[in-house]
């Protein structure tokens, strides 16, 4: 299974795509005011937390924080993956994406 989930991780196909895969022990999501926060406990796989409308120059500020293993946080527009962060990190991501469907 640890192969398995290392192609999902490098895979770009996979990433890009519409399918989920997921394990995970707990996973909260909630979006309020604008603002989403998603907490997951024991998680291994992909999974599409937003879908946004985004307006033309709008940023986000994003906060990660990893405690163990690795991750990669990414934004797909148009099946192009722009990488917001990866692996151990903690702190503000800002990026500007072009008006349009994203998630």
């Amino acid at each position: 299974m640890k192969g398995k989930l290392m192609d999902y991780y490098d895979s770009e196909k996979e990433i890009s795509g519409l399918i989920n895969y997921r394990v995970c022990l707990v996973m909260i999501s909630t979006l309020f005011n604008g603002e989403l926060k998603c907490t997951a406990k024991k998680y291994s796989g992909i999974k599409t937390i937003a879908l946004l409308r985004v307006k033309e120059n709008q940023r986000f500020e994003v906060e990660i924080n990893v405690t163990a293993g690795k991750a990669k946080l990414v934004a797909i527009k148009n099946r192009e993956i722009i990488l917001l962060g990866e692996n151990h990190f903690a702190g503000p991501i800002a990026t500007q994406l072009s008006k349009g469907l994203c998630r």
